[in-house]
């Protein structure tokens, strides 16, 4: 009875302290989805759908342009675009040929952006509703697909065509079709990962602000947020500092959780939780060197899964960093993973 009673007490004791898994929040930097922006100049075209949300999406896109180094770009609008070149030509305004009533077409506006040197061109267009929606969700939900062009590509590739009707078109290539992308945001996503949107009352200014925060990223390195697993120990020398350590990190609290981390390994040198611990938290602080040492020894001394993944995981972020900010290959070159963007 007693031998029973003590293995239940040593499985209670190892799954209270290996079985429940616990997470923390990372923030890191993403390199932009489509391509980089920074310290370029971007052209933004009308963009076709409703004219109520169109002039406020363009507004809201115009004012929300990053300015911080690192992460800065020109948007330009037509408006402005115009004025520079009036501004510049002495023979009067320029007039921009259209296809449609108020919207000017690529003919006019490619010459203009590349005289001014203007490197891109954001196209975006609102798509309609995915056949019947309840009435009572048809202002819950906005998409914009983007594409972004470069101005010199779509000058030299012959991208003005004539459509049947007769009048000038930009028509591009298949590569730059796939260069664009849709968006879609739904109000209850818009407030789950934007929280302060759902003190919004207007449900379509919180979509149009929601769907900026989205559309940045696609021109300009971003902020990620993963949740990441952290390593429980068993009852070791130092395994009371791990715990704290986990708990401190589960509320992103990383300087106290690494403090407890570098603890438990003065307590117990070979502690693979702490040191896989601890190379998640230089990721959160960029110190990317540190991470990797750490993810290493980690899968030296505990060659688990979970360490091999974390090892992986340390060095694409630091691919993205790199990529993000345009920074040179680091030292110590890449060991886990081949080329950017792809895992080992």
């Amino acid at each position: 009875m007693t031998t029973t009673f003590r293995k239940i007490l040593l499985i209670a004791c190892f799954t209270a302290c290996v079985g429940c898994r616990v997470t923390a929040p990372v923030h890191r930097w993403v390199p932009p989805v489509l391509d980089s922006a920074v310290d370029q100049s971007v052209l933004l075209s009308e963009i076709v759908g409703p004219p109520q949300v169109v002039a406020s999406l363009e507004e809201r896109l115009l004012d929300a342009v990053p300015r911080d180094a690192g992460r800065r770009f020109d948007l330009i609008s037509i408006d402005r675009l115009q004025e520079q070149s009036q501004a510049e030509s002495p023979t009067g305004p320029i007039a921009l040929v259209a296809h449609q009533e108020s919207v000017p077409s690529d003919v006019s506006l490619i010459p203009l952006a590349k005289q001014q040197g203007i490197k891109y061109l954001l196209r975006g267009e609102v798509l309609p509703q995915p056949g019947p929606v309840p009435i009572a969700n048809a202002n819950e939900r906005l998409a914009v697909s983007w594409c972004l062009t470069p101005i010199d590509e779509a000058a030299s590739q012959g991208q003005l065509t004539s459509s049947a009707d007769g009048n000038t078109k930009s028509a591009a290539s298949p590569a730059q079709q796939q260069m664009g992308i849709p968006l879609v945001i739904t109000l209850e996503s818009a407030i789950e990962k934007y929280p302060d949107l759902g003190l919004v009352s207007d449900k379509q200014t919180a979509l149009e602000i929601a769907m900026v925060r989205e559309t940045l990223p696609l021109l300009s390195p971003s902020i990620r947020r993963d949740r990441v697993r952290l390593d429980q120990p068993i009852w070791l020398l130092g395994s009371s500092h791990v715990h704290r350590g986990n708990r401190f990190a589960a509320t992103g609290r990383w300087q106290e959780a690494e403090r407890e981390w570098r603890t438990a390994l003065r307590w117990n040198p070979l502690s693979t939780a702490a040191m896989h611990n601890l190379a998640i938290a230089n990721v959160a602080k960029q110190d990317f060197s540190a991470a990797r040492k750490y993810a290493r020894k980690s899968i030296r001394f505990g060659p688990t899964k979970r360490h091999q993944r974390t090892a992986v995981w340390v060095e694409k972020s630091q691919r993205d960093y790199h990529e993000a900010f345009e920074l040179a290959d680091p030292a110590e070159g890449w060991m886990v993973t081949r080329s950017t963007g792809q895992d080992g």
